[in-house]
């Protein structure tokens, strides 16, 4: 049978109602996905399928606002939470550039936690982040100088805490003089003693 003129415009309407249909609210998608992800969250905060795929939505949708308060509640339920540490670094690099400022006050919210629980490594395995980011220089100094002092305060509390040492042993790497050299000798020996999971490669740094 033959097609009138009317049964074509009809099927061209039809076509573009279909073509409407397929169009998607992706704010709307967004939203629901990442309250999913939060959900996943609360059932097992260290899905890191579930953490991957945050990472790619934040980025996809170009949403990151309210990602670092996020991370906040997250660490406020489990500051050991590794994965929680790592999305913050991730997003810090994105909307601070990971400026001076940025560090030097994330530093601090790292060690509100480390100084409770000085052999927290997810928290010692930021704040380390925060300093190397950049090649030790006069310009990056200050943010050394503040890993340096808060290090420190740590080992005054617990003066067998393993990351704190290691902590100091990256700084004195970082800085190398003559009394420097000593006090980095001294860090690695205390190592060598107190942290037998790693005493051969704590060996062969103070051999070197």
């Amino acid at each position: 049978a033959e097609h009138s003129s009317d049964d074509n415009n009809n099927n061209n309407d039809n076509n573009d109602n279909d073509d409407d249909s397929e169009e998607y609210d992706l704010d709307k998608i967004a939203s629901h996905e990442f309250e999913f992800t939060k959900q996943m969250f609360l059932e097992d905060e260290k899905n890191y399928h579930c953490w991957t795929y945050r990472q790619w939505l934040v980025q996809f949708c170009n949403k990151w606002d309210g990602e670092i308060e996020f991370t906040t509640f997250l660490l406020t339920r489990d500051f050991r939470n590794n994965s929680a540490w790592n999305h913050r670094f991730f997003c810090l690099r994105h909307l601070t550039q990971l400026s001076e400022k940025s560090r030097l006050t994330q530093m601090d919210f790292a060690f509100k936690y480390i100084l409770r629980t000085p052999n927290n490594e997810s928290a010692w395995n930021f704040v380390r982040g925060l300093c190397t980011v950049s090649k030790p220089s006069a310009a990056s100094n200050k943010v050394w100088n503040h890993f340096y002092n808060k290090s420190t305060e740590c080992i005054k509390k617990q003066p067998l805490a393993i990351y704190a040492l290691a902590a100091l042993v990256l700084y004195y790497e970082s800085f190398p003089t003559l009394q420097n050299a000593d006090e980095h000798a001294t860090c690695l020996t205390k190592l060598c003693q107190y942290d037998p999971i790693r005493v051969k490669y704590r060996a062969y740094k103070a051999n070197k």
